[in-house]
């Protein structure tokens, strides 16, 4: 409780942040798993997150949010007070800078992602593109066509140049952590009672797999 109320505190200290929340999360689960097959599991999982939102306005109306989100297997696990203090004072300035900043009327260019914004991009383009999903049959078109949206449009790119000959994509759900960072949604037995492995999606460039379930 301490944590979240030093850290909500700092806002104090940002006149131009008008409304401003934080708060703190903890989940533990257990869960049993048995099938037809035989297949029996126990698994448990812990995850905390802490999380701050911050919003101010343009000076044209505009309204302008942000947030900073720490995420960890249990609470100790998460960055420590004063480096969240310092994500906390660092976004507090951004949104400080964007409220007068010029509005960009038109931009035709390239577009370079670093950082957290390099992986969301991963998470949020690539990554649903690499889920096999059954195409739909249905006697009504409409709904045909409409469910269709939800198949990948790699699924007839196999074997084909799909990314960047330096980038190779594996789907590793047994690794806890990567480079001393803490992964949450690791597992070694997935949801249907399949033992996990590591599986290679794309090989330098070139698309070998796609992921699916047991359907």
């Amino acid at each position: 409780i301490s944590l979240v109320r030093n850290l909500s505190a700092l806002f104090r200290q940002q006149p131009e942040i008008f409304t401003s929340s934080a708060s703190l999360e903890f989940h533990d689960t257990r869960s049993w798993y048995l099938n037809s097959e035989g297949s029996a599991n126990t698994q448990h999982s812990s995850a905390a997150a802490f999380m701050t939102l911050a919003q101010t306005q343009a000076t044209d109306g505009m309204t302008l949010p942000d947030w900073v989100i720490a995420s960890a297997r249990s609470i100790e696990e998460l960055p420590p007070e004063f480096e969240l203090a310092q994500q906390i004072r660092a976004m507090a300035d951004r949104l400080t800078r964007l409220r007068q900043a010029p509005l960009v009327d038109r931009y035709t260019g390239p577009v370079m992602f670093d950082d957290g914004a390099g992986a969301e991009i991963v998470s949020q383009v690539l990554a649903p593109k690499l889920l096999s999903v059954r195409t739909p049959a249905s006697d009504n078109p409409r709904i045909e066509s409409y469910a269709a949206q939800s198949v990948s449009k790699l699924q007839d790119r196999m074997g084909a140049r799909v990314l960047p000959k330096f980038l190779t994509v594996v789907d590793d759900p047994t690794l806890s952590s990567y480079q001393g960072t803490p992964l949450l949604g690791g597992h070694t037995v997935d949801d249907e009672g399949v033992r996990a492995h590591a599986v290679t999606l794309a090989d330098k460039g070139i698309l070998k797999t796609l992921l699916t379930t047991r359907d």
